[in-house]
C-alpha cells in the first residue's frame, strides 16, 4: 500500500492485492461399513443408461475397484484469481471530512478435472476455458461535524461483482458447462448500488448513533442442486436475473452510568426483498440435456429469508476497580422468514387449483418463525505482578438453555403440490447453554 499527503488536508492512499486460489474438490472413501470395495460408477446413470462408458466416473480407469482412503465419484481444482488496484482521496478540513476511490479488479477462474467423466468426455478432464471478468467500485463519503459532539455520515457506492465460481458452473463436480452454455444468456457481473445515512453523538456520558441504509442487488444468479419430485431426475436449478432490495435502520449507545458501570444496546430493523421475477433454466444432472428453460419464478416483493430482519440488545457490564469485571447480554430475534423454494412459486405449480383452494396460499406463502430471546453472561479478573499480567476471562451463552427458537429455516426444493408436507421445511436451532473459558498470560 502507498499513502502520500498531498496537502495538509489531502492525502492519498493508493494499493495493489493480488490473490490465487487453487481448492482441491473431491470424495474420499471413509468408511466401507464392512464392505471390501466399492465401484466407482455412477448408480444413478446406469440406471437410465445401458452404455458401459457413459456410468464411469473416470473413463480413464473404468470399473475402478476402490478401497478406504481411495478418492472417488469427483475430483476437480477450481482455480480462482483476484488481482485488484485501488486508490483514494481523503481530505479533513474543520467542519467536513470526505474520501472519493476507485478501485478496478481482475477476476479469472477455470476449472482443471482430474478425471474424465464418462458422461462428459470432452469437457470433464484438463483445464476448462479461462473466464474473466474486469470489475469496478466507485464510493464516495462525507462527514460533516455540525459540532464537537453533532456528527452527520453519508456514504454512497456502485460496484460490479464477478460471478462466483461455484454459481457460473452448471455442475463442476462433473462437468465444466457454464450457465451460459444452456442458457444462452452472458455471463455477467453483478451490479451493487448502496448508501447510507448515520447520525452520531458523542458526549463524555452517553454515545449513540442512528443509521438508515439502501442497496440493490442486479443481475444476479442462484445456482442450486436437488432431485426433482416431477422431472424424476437430480436436476441443477439455475436462477438469473436475481434482484434483491434491502433497506433498513440501526441503533446503537453506549452509555457510561458510573465510573464502574457501562450500559448498551442495539436495535436493528430492516427489509432483505427479491425484487425481479427471475428467469429458471433446469439441466438434467446426469446428461446433457436442458429439461426447462426460460421459466419464470414469481418471487418479487418476497423475503430473501434465512435471517432475522429485527434485532435487539441490551447489556451492562460492572467494571471493579480491582480488575475484575461481570456482565451480561439481553437478545431478541425476530422477523424471521425462511429461505423459499422458487419451484413453489411458479405457474407450473398451482396448476389444476382453484384461485379460492386453500391449497394455493399453502403453496404460496412464505412461513415466518416466531421470535426468540437469549441470554448471555460474562466475566473475567486479571492480575498484574511486575512486567507481567494474567488472568481468564469466562462467557456463558444461552444461558436460559433455550432450544426451541429456531433462529433460520429453509424450504426443500423437493416438493410434491398434492402433499405439501411431504417434505417439509428445514429449522436451524439456537444451541443450548455453552461456555468459553480464556485463559492469558503477557509479559
Amino acid at each position: 500500500m502507498y499513502s502520500k499527503n498531498l496537502k495538509e488536508n489531502l492525502k492519498l492512499v493508493s494499493g495493489l492485492n493480488v490473490m490465487v486460489n487453487k481448492t482441491h474438490n473431491f470424495k474420499v472413501m471413509s468408511d466401507l461399513l464392512g464392505a471390501d470395495w466399492w465401484l466407482d460408477i455412477d448408480q444413478f446413470a446406469e440406471r437410465d443408461f445401458s452404455d458401459d462408458n457413459y456410468i464411469q466416473n473416470d473413463i480413464k480407469h473404468p470399473n475402478r475397484v476402490i478401497k478406504e482412503g481411495d478418492t472417488f465419484g469427483y475430483d476437480y481444482i477450481s482455480n480462482i484469481t483476484n488481482s485488484d488496484i485501488f486508490a483514494q482521496i481523503e481530505g479533513k478540513f474543520s467542519k467536513f471530512d470526505f474520501f472519493g476511490g476507485v478501485d478496478l479488479k481482475y477476476t479469472e477462474f477455470w476449472r482443471t478435472g482430474n478425471t474424465t467423466n464418462g458422461k462428459f468426455v470432452f469437457n470433464s478432464g484438463g483445464n476448462s476455458d479461462k473466464q474473466r471478468f474486469l470489475d469496478y467500485a466507485v464510493k464516495v463519503g462525507t462527514t460533516y461535524k455540525i459540532t464537537s459532539k453533532h456528527f452527520l455520515l453519508l456514504n454512497a457506492e456502485f460496484l460490479t461483482r464477478a460471478p462466483y465460481f461455484n454459481d457460473a458452473y452448471i455442475s463442476p463436480r462433473t462437468r465444466d458447462f457454464l450457465i451460459s452454455d444452456i442458457n444462452g444468456k452472458k455471463l455477467e457481473s453483478e451490479k451493487i448500488i448502496s448508501a447510507d445515512l448515520s447520525y452520531i453523538f458523542r458526549s463524555q456520558i452517553v454515545m449513540f448513533k442512528v443509521l438508515g441504509y439502501y442497496t440493490e442487488f442486479f443481475d444476479g444468479i442462484q445456482n442450486t442442486s436437488f432431485y426433482h419430485d416431477e422431472l424424476r431426475t437430480f436436476v441443477n436449478y439455475v436462477m438469473t436475473d436475481v434482484n434483491e432490495r434491502h433497506y433498513g435502520g440501526e441503533f446503537g449507545m453506549d452509555i457510561k452510568a458510573s465510573q464502574t458501570i457501562n450500559v448498551t444496546g442495539a436495535f436493528g430493523y430492516g427489509r432483505y426483498l427479491y425484487s425481479s421475477r427471475p428467469s429458471v433454466t433446469i439441466a438434467q444432472d446426469n446428461s446433457s440435456e436442458i429439461l426447462v428453460t426460460d421459466k419464470t419464478v414469481y418471487i418479487k416483493n418476497y423475503h430473501v429469508g434465512g435471517m432475522p430482519e429485527l434485532a435487539a440488545n441490551i447489556g451492562m457490564r460492572y467494571n471493579a476497580p480491582k480488575y475484575w469485571y461481570i456482565g451480561f447480554d439481553a437478545n431478541y430475534f425476530d422477523e424471521i422468514y425462511v429461505t423459499l423454494n422458487p419451484e413453489r412459486r411458479t405457474v407450473e405449480s398451482l396448476q389444476g387449483l382453484y384461485v379460492n383452494d386453500s391449497q394455493v396460499d399453502e403453496i404460496l406463502n412464505q412461513e415466518k418463525l416466531k421470535g426468540g430471546f437469549t441470554l448471555n453472561v460474562f466475566g473475567g479478573k486479571s492480575w498484574r505482578i511486575k512486567q507481567y499480567s494474567f488472568g481468564f476471562s469466562v462467557s456463558i451463552n444461552n444461558v436460559l438453555n433455550n432450544k426451541k427458537f429456531a433462529i433460520s429455516g429453509f424450504e426443500q426444493y423437493r416438493f410434491d403440490r398434492t402433499n405439501i408436507n411431504k417434505f417439509p421445511a428445514k429449522y436451524t436451532y439456537m444451541y443450548g447453554i455453552n461456555y468459553f473459558v480464556n485463559l492469558f498470560f503477557r509479559f
